[in-house]
Protein backbone atom coordinates (compact mmCIF):
# COMPACT_ATOMS: atom_id res chain seq x y z
CA UNK A 1 0.00 0.00 0.00
CA UNK A 2 1.28 3.36 -0.77
CA UNK A 3 2.70 5.90 1.88
CA UNK A 4 1.91 9.72 1.76
CA UNK A 5 4.47 12.13 0.02
CA UNK A 6 5.71 14.81 1.76
CA UNK A 7 4.75 18.55 1.00
CA UNK A 8 1.37 16.75 -1.26
CA UNK A 9 -2.16 17.33 -0.09
CA UNK A 10 -4.37 14.32 0.70
CA UNK A 11 -8.17 13.49 1.56
CA UNK A 12 -9.45 10.94 3.20
CA UNK A 13 -9.73 8.54 0.63
CA UNK A 14 -6.50 8.71 -0.07
CA UNK A 15 -6.30 8.14 4.09
CA UNK A 16 -8.11 5.26 3.75
CA UNK A 17 -5.32 3.49 0.79
CA UNK A 18 -2.34 4.04 3.26
CA UNK A 19 -0.50 1.14 4.67
CA UNK A 20 -2.76 -0.35 7.56
CA UNK A 21 0.96 -1.02 9.63
CA UNK A 22 1.39 3.24 10.41
CA UNK A 23 -1.38 5.53 11.95
CA UNK A 24 -2.02 9.08 10.11
CA UNK A 25 -4.03 12.01 10.40
CA UNK A 26 -4.44 14.38 8.07
CA UNK A 27 -4.48 18.04 9.19
CA UNK A 28 -6.19 20.27 6.21
CA UNK A 29 -4.72 17.79 3.85
CA UNK A 30 -1.55 17.26 5.31
CA UNK A 31 -0.60 14.15 6.67
CA UNK A 32 0.71 14.00 10.09
CA UNK A 33 2.29 10.52 11.39
CA UNK A 34 1.16 9.03 14.95
CA UNK A 35 2.98 6.25 16.91
CA UNK A 36 2.05 2.65 16.59
CA UNK A 37 1.79 2.10 20.13
CA UNK A 38 0.87 4.28 23.33
CA UNK A 39 2.45 4.22 26.80
CA UNK A 40 1.21 2.07 29.56
CA UNK A 41 0.16 5.07 31.22
CA UNK A 42 -1.79 6.65 28.22
CA UNK A 43 -3.46 3.07 28.02
CA UNK A 44 -4.70 2.74 31.54
CA UNK A 45 -5.97 6.56 31.67
CA UNK A 46 -7.90 5.73 28.19
CA UNK A 47 -9.13 2.57 29.95
CA UNK A 48 -10.03 4.39 32.93
CA UNK A 49 -12.31 6.78 31.18
CA UNK A 50 -13.72 4.89 29.16
CA UNK A 51 -15.20 2.83 31.88
CA UNK A 52 -16.40 6.08 33.81
CA UNK A 53 -17.64 6.94 30.36
CA UNK A 54 -19.51 3.59 29.55
CA UNK A 55 -20.95 3.86 32.96
CA UNK A 56 -22.03 7.35 32.53
CA UNK A 57 -23.82 6.92 28.76
CA UNK A 58 -26.30 3.99 29.58
CA UNK A 59 -28.83 6.11 29.98
CA UNK A 60 -27.80 8.02 27.20
CA UNK A 61 -28.95 7.42 23.20
CA UNK A 62 -25.15 7.99 22.02
CA UNK A 63 -22.13 5.63 21.95
CA UNK A 64 -18.77 6.28 23.21
CA UNK A 65 -15.89 5.08 20.65
CA UNK A 66 -12.25 4.27 21.93
CA UNK A 67 -9.43 4.86 19.29
CA UNK A 68 -8.09 4.63 16.95
CA UNK A 69 -11.09 5.84 15.03
CA UNK A 70 -10.65 8.22 12.05
CA UNK A 71 -12.88 11.11 12.53
CA UNK A 72 -13.74 12.68 9.04
CA UNK A 73 -14.59 16.36 10.29
CA UNK A 74 -15.69 17.42 6.98
CA UNK A 75 -16.76 15.13 5.04
CA UNK A 76 -19.34 17.20 2.91
CA UNK A 77 -16.78 19.52 2.00
CA UNK A 78 -12.66 18.58 0.79
CA UNK A 79 -12.82 15.74 3.44
CA UNK A 80 -9.07 16.86 4.02
CA UNK A 81 -9.37 16.65 8.39
CA UNK A 82 -9.24 13.12 9.39
CA UNK A 83 -8.22 12.95 12.71
CA UNK A 84 -7.60 9.71 15.50
CA UNK A 85 -8.84 10.38 18.77
CA UNK A 86 -8.28 8.79 22.13
CA UNK A 87 -11.92 8.80 22.81
CA UNK A 88 -15.20 9.73 20.95
CA UNK A 89 -19.02 10.33 21.91
CA UNK A 90 -21.10 10.10 19.18
CA UNK A 91 -25.11 11.20 19.60
CA UNK A 92 -25.99 11.09 15.90
CA UNK A 93 -25.41 7.64 15.22
CA UNK A 94 -25.86 7.80 11.43
CA UNK A 95 -22.26 9.10 11.81
CA UNK A 96 -20.89 6.03 12.27
CA UNK A 97 -23.46 4.04 9.39
CA UNK A 98 -20.24 3.42 7.24
CA UNK A 99 -19.10 1.09 10.42
CA UNK A 100 -15.45 2.59 9.79
CA UNK A 101 -15.24 5.73 10.15
CA UNK A 102 -17.10 8.83 12.09
CA UNK A 103 -18.79 10.63 9.28
CA UNK A 104 -18.98 14.22 10.92
CA UNK A 105 -18.27 16.08 14.24
CA UNK A 106 -18.32 14.00 16.98
CA UNK A 107 -20.19 15.73 20.36
CA UNK A 108 -17.11 15.27 22.63
CA UNK A 109 -13.42 14.14 21.49
CA UNK A 110 -11.01 13.16 24.12
CA UNK A 111 -7.22 13.25 23.57
CA UNK A 112 -4.53 11.75 26.49
CA UNK A 113 -1.67 13.56 26.62
CA UNK A 114 1.49 11.35 25.40
CA UNK A 115 4.85 12.11 23.97
CA UNK A 116 5.69 13.09 21.06
CA UNK A 117 1.88 14.32 20.59
CA UNK A 118 1.58 16.77 23.14
CA UNK A 119 1.82 19.71 21.39
CA UNK A 120 -0.12 18.15 18.67
CA UNK A 121 -2.94 18.07 20.78
CA UNK A 122 -2.63 21.00 22.62
CA UNK A 123 -2.67 23.58 19.95
CA UNK A 124 -2.84 22.11 16.29
CA UNK A 125 -5.90 19.58 17.72
CA UNK A 126 -7.74 22.90 20.19
CA UNK A 127 -7.86 24.53 16.94
CA UNK A 128 -8.73 22.14 14.54
CA UNK A 129 -11.93 20.61 17.14
CA UNK A 130 -13.07 24.67 18.09
CA UNK A 131 -13.15 25.51 14.56
CA UNK A 132 -15.00 22.31 13.31
CA UNK A 133 -17.51 22.48 16.03
CA UNK A 134 -17.13 19.66 18.04
CA UNK A 135 -19.18 20.47 21.42
CA UNK A 136 -16.87 19.59 24.10
CA UNK A 137 -13.11 17.91 23.95
CA UNK A 138 -11.87 16.97 27.20
CA UNK A 139 -7.86 16.65 27.32
CA UNK A 140 -6.59 14.33 29.72
CA UNK A 141 -3.24 14.61 31.31
CA UNK A 142 -1.95 11.53 33.27
CA UNK A 143 1.30 12.72 33.86
CA UNK A 144 -0.59 15.80 35.98
CA UNK A 145 -3.00 14.10 36.58
CA UNK A 146 -5.18 16.56 35.27
CA UNK A 147 -8.61 17.14 33.04
CA UNK A 148 -8.89 19.84 30.75
CA UNK A 149 -12.58 20.04 29.78
CA UNK A 150 -13.40 22.80 26.87
CA UNK A 151 -16.88 23.39 25.83
CA UNK A 152 -18.15 25.06 23.02
CA UNK A 153 -19.75 28.38 23.55
CA UNK A 154 -20.32 30.91 20.73
CA UNK A 155 -17.24 29.57 18.77
CA UNK A 156 -15.32 29.36 21.34
CA UNK A 157 -14.16 27.29 24.31
CA UNK A 158 -14.39 27.92 27.68
CA UNK A 159 -12.08 25.81 29.18
CA UNK A 160 -11.99 24.44 33.10
CA UNK A 161 -9.04 22.12 34.48
CA UNK A 162 -10.08 19.25 36.82
CA UNK A 163 -7.41 17.70 39.14
CA UNK A 164 -9.93 15.53 41.80
CA UNK A 165 -13.47 15.23 42.03
CA UNK A 166 -16.02 15.02 39.32
CA UNK A 167 -15.65 16.56 35.51
CA UNK A 168 -19.11 17.69 34.41
CA UNK A 169 -19.93 16.22 31.07
CA UNK A 170 -21.22 19.75 29.22
CA UNK A 171 -23.12 17.81 26.51
CA UNK A 172 -25.57 15.61 29.24
CA UNK A 173 -26.46 18.04 32.09
CA UNK A 174 -26.25 16.43 35.14
CA UNK A 175 -23.68 13.61 34.33
CA UNK A 176 -20.55 13.60 35.65
CA UNK A 177 -17.32 11.65 35.91
CA UNK A 178 -14.65 11.13 38.62
CA UNK A 179 -11.26 12.05 37.65
CA UNK A 180 -9.82 10.40 40.58
CA UNK A 181 -11.78 7.14 39.55
CA UNK A 182 -11.05 7.35 35.77
CA UNK A 183 -7.18 7.76 36.76
CA UNK A 184 -6.59 5.49 39.24
CA UNK A 185 -4.52 3.02 37.33
CA UNK A 186 -2.99 5.64 35.55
Amino acid sequence: MPKPEPGKLYTYSDFYSWDDEERWELIAGVPVHLPKSWPIRHQSALFGFSKELDFALKEKPCQLIMGPIAVRLNPDGKDDMVVQPDFVIVCNKTKLADGIACKGVPDLIGEVLSSPMERHDLLTKFKVYKEAGVREYWIVSPKLRIVTACALSDGKYVCNVYGDGNIPVSIFPGCEINVNEALRQS
